[in-house]
């Protein structure tokens, strides 16, 4: 079986005059940064409902996320990413004023037209100027660039070993070992660029290489075991497997990742049908075009390949099944087809993560009684948030939560 699609995609959108087109939203998430500090809190601006995002804000970047249905019967709510620049931009600082993420869960649960329809609308409902989002007459006026593209391929067809390492012939330069697992799995993807070529384990079990750095990398790892063990409740890639068996999958056997990373420096090296780079294409052109692109990665860039006498390993064929999935990936035009994945609270996880908080919390304010700690812990929080009504404020957080993410919540009964 084999999946393949965008995983990650960082990129840019420019609007002229982006300070005055998005005033009221700069104002608002400006207003919150200075009252909240590092209190996510949603904010109503026009038709839309956006959560301030404090761990990204800095300076004159203001962070925001917008929740938008995947589409799914049970409604639930996915999340797009937004930077905005306070500030008018010089046209000699070559930065367009409008970030753009979309994370894995995100990029997984709907073809990417429409993440990026939904992307516009969302511009075009929060901007004082909408016709500088859409005109009057339809046309697109926003322009977008792609900053990071990663792109993954999952299969249960090629299975690895730490050994395979000498059968990749790759053009990144140098190798190194490197075994801490936890950073690999528990990271966002851009902490492990310590050498150009690496191999990963998680206790004794071999999980996968890396090749490259920077501007242009190679992951390949074993992306069931980071489904499986990875008890980070924010991280959480549990999704993946009801993906996977969905679409009937054997989930006895182990699914690989072969993810290859490319950064804007990258993509001005390959390039368009029509000799524009990848660098130079739209967002949503960038995404849909992206498979031609994968030939060159896995056949020249880096191959896998069957070993025979010869020592020039260059000579060694490439690998059958490994050549068959690159020809399969490569013909799909864009991502069309995806299944809509349920956003899950998975109370275990919870569990892990709040019975750390607590205890840490805990030692903060200098409780040793678990039993009072639970008893004063409205208490301390609103010492240590200096709020008053705190009960009222996670009550709120709750409804919040709930409606981000399409959950109803019932009342418990008196008697209950």
């Amino acid at each position: 079986m084999l999946s393949s699609g965008a995983d990650t995609l960082i990129g840019h959108a420019n609007v002229p005059y982006s300070s005055i087109v998005f005033r009221s939203l700069i104002d608002a998430l400006r207003e919150a940064k200075e009252r909240y500090e590092y209190e996510a809190v949603s904010i109503e601006i026009g038709k839309r409902i956006v959560q301030y995002y404090p761990e990204r804000s800095k300076g004159e970047w203001y962070a925001f996320k917008v929740f938008i249905p995947s589409g799914s019967t049970s409604l639930q709510y996915i999340p797009i990413e937004f930077r905005i620049y306070g500030k008018q931009l010089s046209k000699k600082a070559n930065k367009w004023p409008i970030e753009l993420i979309f994370r894995s869960a995100t990029c997984w649960s709907m073809p990417f037209s429409e993440l990026w329809r939904a992307t516009i609308q969302i511009l075009y409902d929060l901007a004082n100027e909408p016709n500088a989002i859409v005109s009057e007459d339809g046309e697109l006026q926003l322009q977008s660039r792609v900053s990071r593209l990663d792109w993954a391929l999952d299969t249960d067809e090629l299975q690895f070993c730490a050994e395979d390492k000498d059968r990749f012939l790759t053009r990144a330069r140098h190798k190194a070992s490197y075994i801490d697992e936890e950073q690999w799995f528990e990271s966002e993807h851009d902490t492990v660029e310590e050498s150009q070529t690496a191999i990963y384990h998680r206790g004794e079990a071999f999980t996968g290489f890396v090749f490259g750095k920077g501007m242009l990398l190679v992951r390949i790892y074993n992306k069931w075991i980071e489904v499986s063990k990875n008890a980070s409740y924010k991280n959480s890639k549990i999704f993946f497997a009801d993906l996977w068996k969905d679409e009937g999958w054997d989930l006895k056997q182990d699914v690989w990742r072969i993810e290859c990373q490319l950064r804007r420096e990258s993509l001005h090296l390959f390039t368009l049908d029509d000799e524009r780079s990848f660098a130079d294409a739209s967002i949503p052109e960038a995404v849909e075009k992206f498979p031609s692109v994968l030939p060159y990665m896995y056949r020249s860039w880096l191959s896998f390949r069957n070993p025979t006498e010869h020592k020039n390993r260059s000579l060694w064929p490439l690998n059958d099944t490994w050549d068959g999935l690159i020809e399969r990936a490569s013909k799909q035009c864009g991502v069309s087809e995806r299944r809509n994945l349920p956003i899950k609270f998975d109370s275990a996880s919870l569990a892990k993560s709040l019975l750390g908080l607590l205890s840490s919390f805990a030692v903060s304010v200098g409780e040793p009684s678990s039993k009072d700690l639970f008893i004063y812990l409205h208490k301390y929080i609103g010492q240590a948030l200096q709020i008053d009504d705190v009960q009222w404020r996670i009550e709120q957080a709750i409804r919040e939560k709930a409606a981000q993410n399409g959950i109803q919540l019932h009342q418990k009964s008196e008697s209950a």
